[in-house]
């Protein structure tokens, strides 16, 4: 993208009624982001009561959407859709909302306000014109709880139109997938979700445009636009969208939030390469479920608990199973002990195919140059107590099984790659156990 204007402001702070304004002048119509660098005096998304600022933007005096400063104390730059603006000059305006705003959340600090201006015709023009604008599950609202963080976008053809699919990576879910189980079978507990796809023809005409909805169905989208911008409101506990904005908002309080799109290749990696590219969300995934009371010493099975984020040994490997699911098994040398990621239980071992993430559980105290190995178990995915099952266990497989990346979370949390030498890709049949480090 073209930066076509910048102006920086520095130590503006933020209280009351006061506001920042920015000034842009377009020749032409055109999408704009807009790229604020803040910091909210005494706030952490992991401290109750202190959650964060929230700031309330404004195009030519009129209500745009709103900025959740999760970051904290520390300057971080947030990158905002504002969407389609006519030609002619423009104010954006940035004003701190006190409604929204954690209790305790002090005076907030703008170092710089910046504007991209994508016109039409640039690589990235049509997935930034269709990018949703995502209004907050209204059970979310002063909860600080699920909100959106990164929206990503993938591109692929289908004969000669173009599909675009928007992914989101949110700080938790509050329902779905129970906890212990998504760290197993995900190895996050952050939630990512595909939530629109739009499809056009060679003349750049939509002519097809869909949604993930609750149960994660998915629905054609005939809701409401703002130029080609879907408009979409989180409506599940596992955050699946709608496309009924006004009937499930309504009149009251919201959010809105309008995340800058950029594209991500996913051919060779799983979706949380997302997040390893932006390696602060684990932070702020890790302050949520703290606060909320999700991280435990003692987690236990299906308690809607984890361990501390930072407990554990995280990879990434990549099969191709059928009627079967894989496991893993860590040992440290010391450590008579040894660590599994599914616990034993058959749903939460991993029964998809292609690149995928787990985790498993290890000790506070572990050091990480000790690990000493570590196995892949390929188990039947079903039970097979009928006559006719036994042609499916004669097929059942893990495919071609190839471990990528082994990674933790340091004190910050922050990811941080291993450096064990990892087994080359090969072929894991059912019932196999294998080691997949090299000595």
């Amino acid at each position: 993208m073209k930066l076509l204007l910048c102006n920086v402001v520095l130590a503006l702070t933020l209280v009351a009624q006061t506001s920042a304004t920015h000034a842009i002048n377009l020749a032409a119509p055109a999408e704009v982001l807009l790229h604020v660098t803040a910091a909210a005096e005494g706030t952490n998304w992991g401290d109750a009561g202190h959650e964060a600022a929230v700031l309330r933007v404004l195009v030519d005096g009129m209500f745009h959407q709103n900025l959740v400063l999760f970051a904290g104390s520390t300057p971080f730059r947030y990158d905002v859709l504002l969407g389609r603006l006519p030609a002619g000059a423009h104010r954006i305006s940035l004003e701190r909302d006190s409604m929204q705003s954690s209790r305790s959340a002090g005076a907030t600090h703008l170092a710089q306000l910046a504007t991209t201006v994508v016109n039409p015709g640039q690589p990235e023009a049509e997935a930034v014109q269709h990018a949703p604008f995502l209004y907050a599950r209204p059970n979310t609202i002063g909860q600080y709880s699920d909100i959106p963080l990164l929206l990503w976008y993938e591109t692929r053809q289908e004969g000669a139109n173009t599909v675009i699919q928007y992914s989101v990576i949110f700080t938790d879910e509050d329902g779905g997938t129970e906890a212990s189980a998504r760290v197993a079978r995900w190895g996050r507990a952050a939630d990512i979700e595909w939530i629109y796809q739009v499809t056009l023809d060679p003349h750049h005409q939509v002519v097809a445009e869909i949604y993930q909805g609750p149960q994660h169905h998915t629905h054609p989208f005939i809701g409401t636009h703002v130029d080609a911008h879907p408009l979409l409101v989180d409506a599940t506990d596992n955050n699946n969208v709608s496309d009924r904005v006004s009937e499930l908002v309504g009149e009251r309080p919201t959010l809105r939030f309008g995340m800058a799109p950029f594209p991500f290749d996913l051919s060779h990696t799983s979706r949380e390469a997302v997040m390893d590219a932006h390696p602060w969300s684990y932070r702020i995934m890790a302050e949520e479920v703290t606060r909320q009371g999700k991280v435990s010493a003692h987690p236990g099975i299906g308690q809607g608990k984890i361990a501390d984020p930072r407990n554990y040994l995280y990879l990434e490997a990549s099969a191709q199973p059928t009627d079967a699911a894989m496991g893993f098994l860590a040992k440290f040398r010391g450590d008579p002990h040894w660590y599994s990621s599914d616990f034993g239980i058959g749903y939460f071992r991993i029964d998809r195919g292609g690149y995928f993430r787990s985790a498993i559980q290890v000790p506070p105290e572990t050091r990480w140059n000790n690990l000493q190995s570590l196995l892949v178990t390929c188990d039947a995915g079903f039970n097979p107590n009928l006559p006719r099952d036994a042609a499916r266990v004669k097929k059942a497989t893990c495919g071609p099984f190839a471990i990528d990346k082994l990674f933790r979370v340091d004190a910050a949390y922050r990811p941080r790659d291993l450096e064990n030498r990892l087994a080359p890709q090969a072929e894991l049949r059912l019932g196999e156990t294998r080691e997949l480090l090299v000595r």
